[in-house]
């Protein structure tokens, strides 16, 4: 008898899983991903899915969500925390995005918080906050984001963990300057930096994505998709209340030819430097709070003040831009631009995964942290979105009852006429017959005293 081909795949990916699982610890799982193994992966709104890689190169891997559609697809170093070996974090049945989870839509001109009401692969259903109706919207990043709310209920739950994490930059001579959560933290923050005021956020996103376009061969390589994926990378980013990413931060860099110190929350030391983006001036750096899951904020130090662009907002940005159009380089800032991209090159993925460890270092501790009162009042939260759900639904079905029989009502408003005259003819042939019934009993009734009369003769 012969081996079955089907049979003997099977077998040697079921030994390849049992193995890639008994290898989870030690990780070598990872480096021996390649394209078409399925993986678990951390979706961008924190749920575990099932994907498959279908991309891959020594550092990093290109995951694709089973349940998201193409849009979602995703390049992750392979040390990233968000990855798992297959089978072992997420569940078929899960939903890539939870009912009652807090997002950003994308509505005509502007972004507005939303709940999550119902989830399909291409289309979210979802109850905007300053909406009493449910709405459909396209399930992409164009239109869908994390909402930065939760980070900010996080940092709420955490006090302790954020405690710890200020005494810990206090440590260090620097404070914490918190800027608003709204999408736009990021360059709020270097806002604050550079200007000493977050409102110049559009300023800086503005002239920052102009940087982009202008040095596309650079920062095109780092935006996974087709040849047009920049193009949409690029005004999806200037858009106000998108998030801004490493891409976006190493381009404010250069943009501004400072380097940039991110600091992020330490379990044992309570605070971190993740690292340095463009890291080869001297110039004094911009230094960022990575924290609570995702925000940005404004670090202070000592010479803070001083550092400050001394410029009107803007007008430092375009003569910037306008040198980069003429392409008036110094040799010397030609160098130090090289470096810093090599080093970009080289670490970009590692901050990712360092920024990753950092949110699930923290997520732990704010796990063991938040006490029974808050989480009660998170459950009443939770438990009267569900109410309200409800009662959305209960309306929305009296709805459409109320149009159904408004429908068939109208649709028997053609045949009425023809209807009563239908009923009063019944009626008229009803009253004939029994006239004539009455007709006929009188008819016997004189036959038979006829009848009887002959008898008698």
């Amino acid at each position: 008898m012969g081996l079955d081909p089907v049979a003997r795949d099977e077998d040697a990916d079921g030994a390849m899983m049992t193995m890639m699982q008994n290898e989870e610890g030690s990780d070598v799982w990872r480096k021996r991903l390649r394209v078409h193994d399925s993986v678990d992966a951390r979706n961008p709104f924190g749920t575990w899915c099932s994907a498959q890689v279908i991309e891959a190169t020594p550092q990093s891997v290109v995951i694709r969500y089973h349940v998201m559609n193409p849009t979602w697809d995703e390049r992750l170093p392979r040390d990233s925390t968000r990855l798992a070996t297959t089978s072992t974090h997420a569940k078929n049945n899960d939903l890539p995005i939870a009912v009652g989870t807090p997002v950003h839509i994308f509505d005509t001109t502007t972004w507005r918080e939303a709940h999550v009401t119902c989830t399909r692969i291409d289309h979210l259903r979802v109850l905007p906050a300053d909406s009493p109706t449910d709405m459909w919207v396209p399930f992409t990043p164009q239109f869908v984001a994390p909402s930065e709310k939760q980070h900010a209920r996080r940092i709420l739950l955490s006090n302790s963990c954020f405690d710890q994490y200020v005494h810990a930059l206090h440590r260090m001579n620097l404070r914490l300057h918190a800027v608003e959560g709204d999408g736009n933290c990021l360059f709020r923050a270097v806002s604050h930096q550079l200007y000493g005021d977050d409102q110049h956020h559009g300023i800086v996103r503005r002239f920052c994505m102009d940087y982009m376009e202008l040095q596309r061969h650079f920062f095109e390589p780092f935006i996974v998709g087709d040849a047009s994926a920049f193009d949409r990378y690029v005004r999806h980013k200037r858009l106000d209340a998108v998030w801004g990413d490493d891409p976006e931060l190493q381009a404010l860099c250069e943009l501004y030819d400072r380097p940039a110190q991110v600091f992020a929350y330490d379990a044992a030391a309570g605070a971190k430097q993740l690292r340095v983006f463009h890291d080869t001036v001297t110039r004094p750096p911009i230094c960022l709070s990575f924290y609570g899951g995702g925000h940005y904020d404004s670090v202070v130090g000592p010479s803070h003040a001083s550092n400050f662009v001394r410029d009107v907002p803007g007008a430092f940005e375009a003569r910037k831009v306008a040198m980069i159009q003429q392409k008036q380089w110094s040799s010397e800032e030609a160098t130090v631009l090289e470096l810093s991209r090599k080093e970009f090159g080289k670490s970009a993925l590692s901050l990712d995964a360092a920024l990753c460890a950092s949110v699930e270092c923290y997520e732990a501790e704010v796990a063991r942290s938040v006490d029974v009162a808050e989480v009660l009042t998170v459950q009443a939260e939770s438990e009267l979105h569900h109410l309200q759900n409800e009662m959305l639904r209960s309306a929305a079905q009296q709805s459409e009852d109320d149009l159904l029989q408004a429908a068939l009502d109208a649709s028997m408003d053609p045949y009425q006429h023809e209807f009563e005259a239908a009923l009063a003819l019944s009626a008229d042939g009803l009253h004939q017959g029994m006239y004539m019934e009455g007709a006929l009993d009188e008819e016997d009734e004189a036959m038979q005293q006829a009848i009887q009369m002959s008898m008698m003769q």
